[in-house]
């Protein structure tokens, strides 16, 4: 593999050389994974931004993986609440679904899930129409269900204490403190135990024994900055 330090305009340069090298007849489809809060949804964001600028006449899909967790309420009748983003989470039937709509290039309506519920949102969804290209940013992607329609695969890489820092701030920017019904200083207990006994548990089980099988490594500092992607 090779390493390189990438500035914006050369990082864009790179994802646009990506999809330009996989579009066949099937739909170009992007993983990107890491730990919780390591910016996947951000990247994901980025590389949506830059496909719809330079690629403005081929659709583009942004899909997360939270989407086919099963609800809250589901994983508390499966005793899987306290398991939540594990792989035994999620519903692989309807992961199946998507998969195949994506292949046979047939539209599929998805759940939608909301961090500001923390949960699936049953009011909403999301309709994925035949896309041309497809990004999907989530705990799940390395599985064997995800790898086997990927292009390319990104693996995020930061240090830890970055890491819980980004959740911490995303945990009290959703406010979920609210939903718990509990004080300030008990939230931050609840925050890093679920950092500690169910994020950190699952990446280190689940998702960085994975990591070898990206395609592309990327660093991220402190402020969300690549460092270095390794490819």
């Amino acid at each position: 593999m090779e390493t390189k330090v990438l500035d914006n305009s050369s990082f864009k340069n790179f994802i646009v050389s990506i999809i330009r090298n996989n579009l066949r007849d099937r739909p170009v489809v992007i993983g990107i994974t890491g730990n919780v809060a390591s910016g996947k949804t951000t990247l994901a964001s980025e590389i949506e931004k830059i496909c719809k600028t330079r690629f403005p006449n081929l659709t583009i899909s942004n899909i997360s993986t939270d989407n086919f967790l099963y609800t809250n309420s589901q994983l508390k009748a499966r005793n899987l609440y306290s398991k939540k983003g594990f792989p035994e989470s999620y519903n692989y039937n309807m992961i199946r679904k998507f998969i195949h709509a994506i292949l046979a290039k047939k539209k599929i309506e998805l759940p939608l899930y909301s961090h500001k519920i923390n949960d699936i949102n049953l009011n909403k969804s999301v309709i994925v129409n035949k896309p041309d290209i497809v990004i999907l940013e989530g705990l799940l992607i390395l599985q064997p269900e995800f790898y086997q329609i990927l292009n390319e695969s990104i693996f995020i890489d930061v240090d830890e204490t970055s890491n819980y820092k980004w959740f911490k701030q995303r945990c009290l920017k959703l406010n979920l403190s609210q939903l718990d019904n509990v004080s300030d200083d008990k939230f931050i207990e609840i925050v890093k135990d679920n950092w500690t006994n169910i994020n950190l548990k699952n990446y280190y089980d689940n998702v960085l024994p994975l990591k070898v099988k990206a395609t592309i490594k990327l660093k991220l500092d402190f402020n969300h900055s690549i460092r270095s992607i390794c490819f």
